[in-house]
């Protein structure tokens, strides 16, 4: 009976912690040795179709570094992401690695010309 309450107990853990788990994103890029204007795109996601409220963003590059922190809007209308563009000054390839906490996932970085989502309502827009 113990063995049989024990399991219980632990699948139930497992089906109500796992969603509740808090997911973070990583990804380290290296631009190329060139100026430019770099992008990081970034999407909202949804655990059981809730959108997170805050999504904590941090970029090192170098020796320079930055947080913020990106709000979806909530409501009907939630934003999907959002863009930061940084300036890319000198002709070097020093790697910058961005970390999101929350349930957010990191589509793209890239150097170049500006992404579809800088003119989407839908999205928040800064620059670093």
């Amino acid at each position: 009976m113990k063995r049989k309450l024990i399991a219980i107990f632990g699948i139930l853990f497992c089906l109500l912690a796992i969603p509740t788990t808090v997911r973070a994103d990583t990804q380290t890029w290296t631009p190329p040795a060139e100026k430019g204007k770099i992008y990081v795109i970034v999407r909202f996601g949804q655990t059981s179709g809730i959108v997170p409220k805050n999504v904590k963003v941090n970029i090192k590059w170098g020796g320079w570094q930055k947080s913020g922190t990106f709000h979806s809007g909530g409501g009907r209308t939630p934003k999907k992401g959002f863009v930061i563009r940084l300036d890319h000054k000198k002709n070097d390839s020093i790697p910058l690695t961005v970390t999101t906490t929350s349930d957010a996932r990191i589509e793209r970085i890239y150097q170049g010309g500006e992404p579809s989502q800088k003119g989407n309502g839908d999205w928040h827009y800064e620059e670093w």
